[in-house]
């Protein structure tokens, strides 16, 4: 049984790229970095400008990026697109699809899709 106290001691970013590593999720430091702003990565903290990683959260995060499999089967069943009932539960209230929303920069007028 691991120790409470020393499971809540937040992580460097350096630090919690090598925790992930060790539990077999192969992340880089500068990957952690990226999904800060971005999105897809664990919960941080931050206290001004230092970022810290809990590693109960860490662990939270390896196991939803991993899963078991028997075979390769099973990894490709994995990797199928979404059904369109899926693609419809995930639209906003005006039915418009999350994938084909246009994002406006207003400064420069641009439009781009997210």
């Amino acid at each position: 049984m691991q120790d409470a106290t020393t499971d809540d001691v937040p992580l460097t970013t350096d630090q919690a790229a090598d925790f992930l590593t060790k539990l077999g999720c192969p992340t880089a430091a500068a990957t952690l970095e990226t999904q800060r702003t971005r999105g897809g990565g664990p919960p941080y903290i931050k206290s001004g400008r230092h970022v810290r990683y809990r590693p109960s959260r860490l662990r939270a995060h390896a196991d939803r990026k991993m899963c078991e499999v028997e075979n390769t089967a099973q990894v490709q069943a994995a990797l199928v697109l979404p059904t369109i009932s899926q693609i419809e539960e995930a639209t906003d209230a005006d039915k418009t699809p999350m994938a084909s929303i246009h994002v406006v920069a207003p400064a420069r007028g641009l439009t781009r899709r997210t």
